[in-house]
């Protein structure tokens, strides 16, 4: 399903990145689901090009609505604030668009104000390969 269809996608950006040597050192914060994924598939494929990157890949537990729910789309700005505190998150934390309405997480914690909490910028990577890279790199795709 959505996994695969985002390995292709992010195989595809991939194939279409020169070689960058530019050290990106950043978080990623996701719900249970997709943190393995991200782990094993998405970063590795990543690196392939940018070859300096660290990315750590902060797997967050939903006990607003239990542990049953690890999906990204569902995680709150407190369950992000609680379980990530005091993590090194490089230069950067990623959240994914998919947790957010508006500006703002489903318990109305907004992306400022975990930003002033966790004291990290935090980028918002969209539900595509192509704008996790933008939100990674600053760059669009050639």
């Amino acid at each position: 399903g959505m996994l695969a269809e985002y390995r292709d996608d992010i195989k595809y950006v991939v194939n279409n990145i020169e070689a960058d040597d530019t050290p990106y050192n950043f978080s990623i914060a996701t719900g249970e689901a997709a943190a393995p994924f991200f782990r094993s598939v998405v970063i590795p494929l990543l690196r392939t090009k940018l070859v300096n990157l660290r990315c750590n890949v902060i797997t967050v537990r939903n006990d607003f609505f239990g542990d049953s729910i690890n999906v990204a789309g569902l995680l709150t700005g407190a369950d992000i604030l609680k379980q990530t505190a005091g993590s090194d998150f490089g230069d950067f934390l990623i959240l994914s668009d998919v947790m957010l309405r508006d500006s703002a997480f489903l318990d109305d914690v907004t992306v400022e104000q975990l930003q002033k909490e966790l004291k990290t910028q935090i980028r918002i990577g969209g539900q595509t390969a192509e704008e996790l890279y933008k939100a990674i790199t600053d760059k669009e795709l050639e």
